[in-house]
């Protein structure tokens, strides 16, 4: 609230402040005002237009519009970065939707690369999805192929339901407010290096301003304040991290 608080006369100023249009989308997902998000983004205040329209789709959603959501990633080119990035929110919307058979086409489809390009929670989705559609097995050889085995409290528990032939619930993320939080820890984890220390942070603080039980910005956070020679601050983001998260 601070930062978006700052950020307001700010972009009133400069329409175009990439940092504080930033704040205050995020300000505007975290308390579920995905109309204020819209707004933001449709006239051009974000200066990246694959991040305009992955804004876009997860507030369109937050509307209650999936047509206009999906729409908002079928403009991103599958060629870009984001590309493989837009299919993964694709699959999370569907799998919020309830549809895990069309989410698990689009993670175990060889020709876009999502499957490859899966992050720790990218997999736990993945093991949410396989339990949702009783492919017990395939859930467990996941689990040791990626993970070595249930090594932490979390993947434990996946283990012993799979086991078990129960699914669990699919609860990465809860909302599209989640989903908007889920982008911007990909990308502070995506522009992450020395000189892009302060673009880090704040994708990093935008995600966590939404989500502030989303552990892999926590440990991005703690990481660059580590390189930054900031090591108390590495360790309070550090320590906010459920061990049940697998750090």
């Amino acid at each position: 609230p601070r930062a978006a608080e700052m950020a307001g006369p700010l972009v009133a100023q400069v329409p175009d402040n990439g940092a504080g249009t930033l704040a205050l989308t995020a300000h505007a997902f975290a308390r579920g005002d995905y109309a204020e998000a819209i707004a933001l983004h449709e006239h051009g205040a974000e200066g990246n237009p694959l991040v305009k329209s992955l804004t876009l789709a997860w507030a369109h959603l937050g509307q209650g519009r999936m047509t206009e959501a999906l729409a908002a990633l079928d403009s991103i080119p599958a060629e870009t970065g984001l590309g493989p990035f837009a299919l993964y929110c694709r699959e999370l919307m569907l799998a919020l939707a309830g549809d895990a058979e069309g989410a698990l086409a689009i993670l175990e489809d060889p020709a876009n690369g999502v499957g490859e390009a899966l992050n720790r929670r990218g997999v736990l989705a993945h093991l949410q999805l396989l339990g949702l559609t009783e492919r017990f097995d395939d859930a467990l050889a996941m689990i040791d192929a990626e993970f070595g085995g249930p090594n932490d409290p979390q993947l434990r528990r996946m283990a012993e339901a799979f086991h078990a032939r129960r699914s669990l619930p699919f609860d990465l993320i809860t909302g599209p407010a989640d989903g908007m939080a889920e982008v911007y820890a990909v990308l502070a984890a995506a522009i992450r290096n020395p000189q892009g220390a302060q673009d880090t942070l704040i994708y990093a603080q935008a995600a966590l301003a939404i989500n502030p039980r989303l552990s892999d910005a926590r440990i991005i956070l703690g990481q660059v304040f580590e390189e930054m020679g900031q090591p108390e601050l590495a360790e309070r983001a550090f320590a906010a991290v459920p061990e049940a998260d697998g750090f």
